[in-house]
């Protein structure tokens, strides 16, 4: 059990227990590394010269990318350190930075990709427009977003990731997320369609397809060319 000074702490559960309760086994993890597959089932077979990954953590995005690519950037707040699989790959480069403020050139990459980003930062809206700024006039952009704080994804994780946690030695794992998600999926959709409002932007909702972010665990925002 953790200590009380543990309860809910941002620090311990992303270095201790994060990768077990979010990418080990049971439905939780299984519906994670869902999310991720989807993001990339519409990419299969494509080839983009260039790919910008913000919010890129300990890499676990990459193990799910099917298309292909000649460069591969990964920015995040502490560097990405790739596994042994990846190491050697010298298309991807990994970089120090904040999504705020992306160290890129207007319209540089055809592909941005944003996995559970915007749940976090400080100023979500400037990282959506930063991500139209470097995204070219005809390029994709795909983002994740939770359906937090929605009734399906409150019920799912107390039956899944926050007793899987609980069971690993974590207490406070709600605590944990209201502190470390600190954006509303409603605000967050808003920001992009005012964002994106020069571009095509589609919505999905997973996993039961309806128009309801209470109903649904995430949403995939995906942004094509300019209008």
């Amino acid at each position: 059990m953790t200590k009380d000074r543990d309860y809910g702490s941002q620090k311990l559960f992303y270095e201790c227990f994060y990768n077990s309760v979010i990418f080990g086994k049971g439905i939780g993890a299984s519906a994670v590394r869902r999310t991720h597959s989807t993001m990339e089932k519409p990419w299969g077979g494509a080839h983009f010269k260039k790919v910008l990954e913000v919010g890129s953590g300990n890499g676990e995005h990459l193990d799910f990318v099917k298309h292909g690519f000649d460069e591969y950037f990964m920015l995040d707040l502490r560097k990405t350190e790739l596994d042994s699989s990846w190491n050697s790959d010298n298309r991807i480069v990994t970089l120090e930075g904040n999504a705020e403020s992306l160290p890129f050139k207007a319209g540089e990459f055809d592909r941005v990709i944003s996995t559970c980003l915007l749940h976090h930062v400080e100023n979500p809206e400037s990282v959506l427009s930063e991500i139209d700024r470097v995204l070219s006039q005809n390029g994709k952009a795909t983002i994740f977003l939770s359906c937090d704080p929605g009734l399906a994804v409150r019920t799912l994780r107390k039956l899944t990731v926050a007793r899987s946690a609980r069971k690993m030695g974590f207490d406070g794992y709600n605590l944990m997320i209201s502190r470390d998600h600190r954006n509303h999926f409603g605000s967050l959709l808003e920001m992009a369609k005012f964002v994106f409002r020069n571009r095509n932007l589609k919505i999905k909702y997973y996993p039961f397809g309806v128009r309801s972010w209470n109903l649904n665990g995430y949403a995939i925002i995906t942004v094509t060319n300019s209008n």
